[in-house]
């Protein structure tokens, strides 16, 4: 009888215990969808303008001159149907980026049709995918909870670029060479296919995956040996016109900011903030904080380097030798890769060594799993409430009357189709103007008391168009940011 007794509150413990992990499981489900749906509808990514540009095949096309109507630019420019082999002979003018992911997308769009948020439904499909794969990888709730909010992985799953597809097939060859390692024959070949297809969505993913070849190579050369080499045969053999068309590829979209020592510096300070504050929104001494530690996770991780799990290894080296690389390739082309874009596709093991700190907290494991899913989820969180506060401001702004709203653009936004990426912004009724020489200046002047309100988005590099300095003065700051990459400051009719 007191047995009996004894057992009941147990039970009781145990079935209260998994109904509020359901819960939470449940709440933060519905976060990250909300999550998601925001970023979804959230302003153009300043690159994107250039995928829509290019699906459309109108990248080698020049943008038009003269006021135009935001309808007719997006008929033209955003939404023109061309046939994919138009499209493939644009490719490498400006994106320069391998072609699978464009004829994926442009096969998707010949179904959804095209524009930002068609696009964009790609990219969050292999979003679904890609967390679901990396959860039957890890098999841990603390790793795919970690990967799923962080804010790199949410940025690349819900724009309209190559990087979630490079992403999934990431993990999918880590995870076919997980299996060929438990004896699976036909595992190593599918790896090599899959990675050689990351490598046909973005250059940058042959680092990845070559180092996870070759740190299985060496962790199983007794017993996997000559399976593991044919297969990385077979994937350099696939991926070898890949790179050749990378190496011909002399000059890149990329700006040429190389300034030395300081770009070094902007780069390892960036692969330190990318796991928690990859965007910047958390003030600079919570900044320092959270790099820091991630440099300690780092530090530990390689001092017991010889006594961490092979996946926790292959996914060290995988972080050190892609920010020593993103160093070496921004001396030699003379640019600065620094931005969140280029780690966003190591992501998946930045989570790893996360996730296997977390796990060595012993006493302290579940105050750090609060701390760093609070991080991660929390910078997620501020970015999308960035998002959604421009979004809001651009239905206030432009939604009033758009029909006598102009917005002008600086000539420098003529590189990377900066332009379309403000037009997919706007209200179809609204008028847009590029000022790409002294008569658009004049044109624009002339203008300024015909609308009833007129926006100047201005770059650095438009200051040699004649008239230039004359036109901004007549838009004093302060500039706000209406769009996504871009401020503007605004005058009313006179």
């Amino acid at each position: 009888m007191n047995a009996a007794t004894q057992d009941v509150p147990t039970l009781i413990s145990a079935e209260s215990l998994a109904t509020r992990q359901k819960a939470l499981g449940a709440l933060l489900l519905c976060i990250l969808v909300l999550l998601v749906a925001v970023d979804f509808r959230a302003p153009t990514f300043i690159d994107e303008g250039l995928t829509m540009v290019e699906v459309a095949g109108q990248e080698a096309q020049p943008f038009p001159t003269g006021v135009r109507r935001t309808d007719d630019l997006r008929d033209m420019r955003l939404e023109s149907n061309a046939p994919l082999s138009e499209v493939l002979q644009s490719l490498g003018r400006v994106d320069r980026h391998p072609p699978l992911y464009y004829v994926l997308l442009w096969t998707w769009t010949r179904l959804t049709g095209l524009g930002l948020y068609a696009c964009r439904a790609l990219s969050v499909a292999f979003l679904i995918a890609t967390i679901y794969l990396y959860a039957k990888w890890m098999r841990s709730v603390l790793h795919t909870a970690i990967f799923a909010f962080s804010p790199l992985t949410l940025l690349f799953g819900t724009i309209a670029r190559s990087y979630m597809l490079a992403v999934f097939f990431t993990v999918l060859t880590l995870y076919l060479l997980d299996s060929a390692v438990r004896k699976r024959p036909w595992a190593p070949i599918a790896a090599a296919i899959s990675g050689a297809a990351a490598v046909w969505c973005h250059y940058f993913a042959a680092f990845p995956i070559v180092i996870a070849f070759s740190g299985l190579l060496v962790l199983h050369w007794r017993n996997e040996r000559s399976r593991l080499i044919r297969s990385l045969g077979l994937f350099a053999l696939l991926i070898a016109p890949a790179m050749w068309r990378a190496s011909t590829q002399a000059s890149t979209a990329t700006p040429t900011v190389y300034k030395g020592w300081p770009t070094i510096y902007e780069i390892v300070r960036s692969f330190l903030r990318a796991p928690v504050n990859a965007f910047q929104l958390f003030p600079g001494p919570l900044d320092l904080v959270f790099s820091a530690l991630f440099l300690a996770v780092l530090a530990g991780a390689a001092w017991t380097f010889r006594r961490r799990s092979p996946r926790v290894q292959i996914s060290l080296v995988i972080l050190l030798v892609h920010a020593l690389m993103l160093i070496l390739i921004s001396a030699a082309k003379h640019q600065s890769l620094s931005t969140p874009r280029y780690l966003g596709l190591v992501s998946p093991f930045y989570c790893i060594l996360i996730a296997d700190a977390v796990t060595r907290a012993k006493r302290f494991r579940r105050a750090a799993t609060i701390f760093v899913f609070v991080a991660i989820a929390g910078s997620s969180t501020l970015e999308a409430g960035k998002l959604f506060h421009i979004g809001k401001l651009q239905q206030q702004v432009f939604g009033r009357k758009p029909s006598r709203t102009l917005i002008v653009a600086g000539g420098g936004m003529m590189k990377w189709a900066m332009p379309e990426t403000l037009v997919s912004d706007l209200p179809r009724e609204t008028s847009f103007l590029v000022l790409q020489s002294p008569q658009d200046i004049r044109s624009a002047v002339a203008l300024l008391g015909t609308y009833e309100k007129t926006f100047f988005c201005p770059t650095p590099e438009d200051t040699h168009i004649e008239g230039y300095d004359r036109f901004s003065s007549l838009f004093p700051p302060p500039r706000t940011r209406l769009f996504r990459e871009f401020y503007c400051s605004a005058r009313p009719a006179e």
